[in-house]
């Protein structure tokens, strides 16, 4: 039997939608009291049976000719209303796949993929793509759905008409008759592109609350004897039952359906129908589910089956065989005149040939078609080989593309193993694009040839295979399908063997691109920071950055103005060694504006600790009292004055080129000189006696005092290489440090106390005189190749009164005067940085923190990590 050759990979998820797709329609005539009957649980004629249109269990055996049988075990029916019989135009089929993906894009943002290595990939290959992006069985689905009833094939033609009507009908039998004219059908009824005498059913609905239904039945008897007893059924409901109780209402049934038929369609879209009244109830439905089986298996298959026959014993008898095929050969130069139900190019004026219904071509290519709805796909391959040379010969490629995607589809179900089906496909992607073809809606169907492509090739595990064939359509598309098949293209790279990975991340760029100028900006958002997880810390630097910023944009335009900030601000910290001035300008830019629109929104100026420009490091840095200013020899006691310029990375540090006012300023700007010291000969050995001699003294000072810290000076960390600085010259002595120690001391209690860290609150810190004054010292280091204004810098202090126990607040107005001091960093340069200030009150005070203003807009808080410069 033809099922049993059937294989695994025909049976995947992915084939089983395309069998779906291409199953019969049954078109619904219905009149207005069964429009209205069905408006009151918010559904079309059509949609009340929709939710069952899938059968199983069907085990019919179907005969397509006298030596060809094989049994059916399950079977589709796409129940369709008539006013939804028609073409849709480009700009609608873009609009409806739109309308699916802002769907999902008003939702709550999904958490991006994060592929950063093969177990990654692994994990989510186990999810699958449907999982993993459903949104795109939505957008597929709705994209699939809209390229229907064309006239090059007859697939979405109705193979049958239902013509429902109701019990409240004054007279049913007229009611019903009159619903089936021409003048009620689509135009391609009229114009002779369908065939407008199809078999008909009837269904008589009855609301049980309308009256008894005893009037159904002598309704139903009356359309019995008009039409014949086997092509009338009653179905009765009862809208008088709650909708509030759920075990017994089918709402849930019939949403799931909605969303299940619309490709897992986003709840925001399925949703309104729960705002309507639902007078279904599950015994309804399980009355109307037995009516669509029953008219599968009584009406619809067997309706099929003597057609399919009729039809290709005709076409066997004028088509098939040696003979027939001979005298073909030889009338093919007698094509190009007058044949029946043919209008050529210069009746259509178009560019290819119009097929009407009754035509031999039409009627070899409705034969292929209800084959393969029979899911007999060696007849239907076979036929559509016999018809593809006349539509070749006419040059009708639109019909003769149609016709090889069919026969794809066809032999791959036959046999998935063999390469013909890609063959056939691949020719009719190519004369669905190729000129005069390539415009408006027929490049959709070159994408629904590449999907299908696609799928065949995910079934057989052939990814790289898959995603080439979306890459192709992805060139010729617009904006909103192009990103829709490069995101599938992007997965199906990530699941492919070996995983190639940055396949993967630039498509997906490039999928988020595509999205983005389709309006689309939160699908964009999404498939950037998926792409951002590959690319991080990979040393991409350019591309890294490029997407930092972009998310930061697209966020921020989307409202999610601190998202958008916080993505800015990672795109300034890094852009230091690769961007050139111009883009690292515009991303300052970008950030100040950001963070200026998000203080609007919350009313409030906060300050930022995620803004790593101007560069300090958390150890460097240090607390100097004025006794300690300066040393026995009169040399700078501050160890951030020893800092002396090298090479970071590839860039070259140097200390910026004071003027002379601002070497004459030092102390009321705060920024250190920028002349080298000149150090006396023998000074380096004076100052190692004299510290020693310190050292010992203060050894045995605090040897007296339970809390005073022990240790030696080299258990505090070093300063880090990052700014290039040291506490000691190349060739000065180790034990500088000490006197390094001494100035970035605590201070402390019972006048005034600083400690540099949260490690040292429990410890006596130096001491001070009240109104004496403190300096705070640090190293900005400048990366970028801008200049960058820094303002208002200041150190955060946590103050708490001497006889107090209470948790260290933040010193207030009287406790501490501070005057913020501004200076430049130029380009790639670095500069110490002092901040003077004057405790007022005794207490402990600790500095914890120092803020600035950075490009007139930006409160950075930088904390004071470790136990600072020693």
């Amino acid at each position: 039997a033809v099922g049993d050759r059937l294989v695994m990979a025909a049976l995947h998820p992915r084939i089983r939608d395309w069998v779906d797709h291409w199953s019969p329609v049954a078109a619904v005539f219905s009149s207005n009291s069964a429009k209205a009957a069905c408006a009151k649980s918010g559904l079309s004629p059509a949609g009340l049976f929709q939710p069952f249109e899938r059968v199983e269990n069907v085990n019919v055996t179907v005969a397509t000719s006298p030596e060809r049988s094989h049994r059916i075990a399950r079977f589709h029916i796409r129940f369709v209303d008539i006013d939804d019989v028609h073409a849709s135009s480009d700009a609608q089929i873009d609009e409806k796949v739109a309308r699916v993906a802002s769907a999902w894009g008003d939702r709550e943002p999904e958490e991006p993929l994060r592929v950063t290595c093969k177990e990654d990939a692994r994990y989510l290959a186990k999810s699958g793509a449907t999982k993993l992006t459903p949104w795109f069985q939505g957008m597929r689905s709705e994209f699939l759905d809209a390229l229907r009833f064309r006239h090059h094939e007859s697939f979405d033609h109705p193979m049958i008409s239902v013509v429902v009507g109701t019990s409240e009908d004054p007279s049913p039998v007229e009611t019903l008759a009159g619903l089936v004219t021409i003048q009620n059908m689509p135009s391609q009824f009229g114009e002779g592109a369908m065939n407008p005498s199809t078999p008909r059913y009837y269904v008589l609905l009855h609301d049980a609350q309308s009256g008894p239904v005893q009037r159904a039945m002598e309704a139903l008897t009356s359309i019995k004897t008009a039409f014949g007893a086997s092509a009338c059924r009653l179905i009765v409901f009862n809208s008088g039952c709650p909708d509030d109780d759920p075990a017994h209402s089918a709402r849930h049934l019939y949403a799931t359906s909605a969303a299940t038929s619309h490709g897992c369609t986003a709840p925001s879209e399925t949703s309104e129908s729960t705002d309507t009244k639902f007078v279904l109830t599950v015994e309804d439905a399980a009355s109307i589910a037995s009516f669509v089986k029953d008219f599968a298996i009584k009406i619809m298959i067997p309706s099929l089956q003597s057609r399919v026959n009729a039809l290709n014993s005709q076409i066997s008898q004028t088509r098939r065989g040696l003979r027939n095929q001979w005298k073909m050969w030889w009338s093919k130069g007698g094509r190009s005149g007058q044949r029946d139900g043919v209008l050529l190019q210069s009746e259509t004026g178009g560019n290819m040939p119009l097929y009407l219904y009754n035509s031999q071509e039409a009627q070899i290519r409705l034969l292929g078609d209800m084959a393969f709805m029979l899911q007999d796909y060696d007849l239907a391959a076979s036929t559509y080989k016999l018809v593809d040379g006349d539509f070749r010969q006419d040059k009708a490629w639109q019909y003769f593309a149609g016709t090889m995607e069919a026969l794809g589809l066809a032999l791959f179900l036959l046999d998935p193993s063999k390469r013909e089906a890609d063959a056939s496909l691949h020719a009719a992607f190519q004369h669905y694009t190729a000129p005069p073809s390539r415009t408006g809606a027929l490049l959709g169907y070159a994408t629904r040839t590449a999907i299908l492509l696609h799928d065949i090739f995910i079934a057989r595990g052939a990814y790289r295979d898959a995603a080439d064939a979306m890459l192709r359509a992805s060139e010729k598309e617009n904006d909103i399908r192009s990103a829709m098949v490069l995101e599938q293209a992007a997965l199906a790279y990530l699941f492919s063997e070996p995983t190639a990975y940055r396949k993967f991340a630039l498509h997906l760029i490039l999928a988020g691109h595509r999205f983005l100028r389709a309006g689309q900006k939160a699908h964009a958002i999404r498939c950037y920071r998926s792409a951002l997880t590959t690319y991080e810390g990979r040393g991409w630097r350019h591309v890294e950055d490029h997407i930092l910023a972009s998310i930061g944009r697209f966020e921020a335009s989307l409202g999610h103005t601190r998202e958008g900030r916080a993505f800015l601000a990672r795109a300034v910290n890094g852009c230091a060694d690769v961007q050139p001035a111009e883009r690292q300008q515009s991303y300052i830019g970008e950030l100040v504006a950001s963070t200026k629109k998000e203080a609007e929104e919350t009313g409030t100026d906060g300050t930022y600790d995620d803004v790593c420009i101007p560069d300090m490091d958390d150890a460097e840095w240090s607390v100097v009292l004025a006794s300690e200013a300066r040393d026995d020899h009169g040399m700078m006691a501050s160890p951030l004055a020893s800092a002396t310029p090298r090479r970071h990375g590839s860039v070259q540090l140097r200390r910026a080129p004071a003027t002379s006012e601002q070497a004459s300023s030092r102390t009321s700007t705060g920024v250190a000189e920028n002349e080298p010291l000149q150090i006396p000969s023998g000074a380096w050995e004076r100052l190692e006696a004299s510290m020693r001699e310190n050292d010992a003294r203060a050894s045995s000072a605090r040897s007296s005092l339970p809390s005073t810290r022990t240790g030696s000076p080299e258990d505090t960390p070093r300063a880090t290489e990052r700014f290039g600085v040291s506490g000691r010259s190349a060739s000065g002595p180790s034990l500088l440090r000490t006197a390094a120690t001494k100035a970035a001391s605590d201070v402390g209690a019972p006048m005034a106390r600083s400690t540099s860290a949260p490690a040292l609150s429990t410890e006596h810190g130096r001491c001070t005189v009240v109104g004496e004054p403190v300096s705070l010292e640090l190293l900005l280091r400048n990366p970028l190749k801008v200049s960058l204004s820094i303002r208002n810098v200041r150190a955060v202090c946590m103050f708490s009164a001497a006889e107090e126990e209470e948790e260290p607040k933040e010193a207030p107005a009287d406790a501490v005067e501070m005057e913020p001091v501004s200076c430049e960093l130029p380009p790639e340069s670095f500069r110490v940085v002092r901040i003077d200030f004057v405790p007022l009150r005794e207490g402990r005070l600790r500095v914890t923190a120092a803020e600035w203003t950075l490009a007139d807009g930006i409160c950075v808080r930088r904390r004071l990590g470790g136990r600072g410069r020693r």
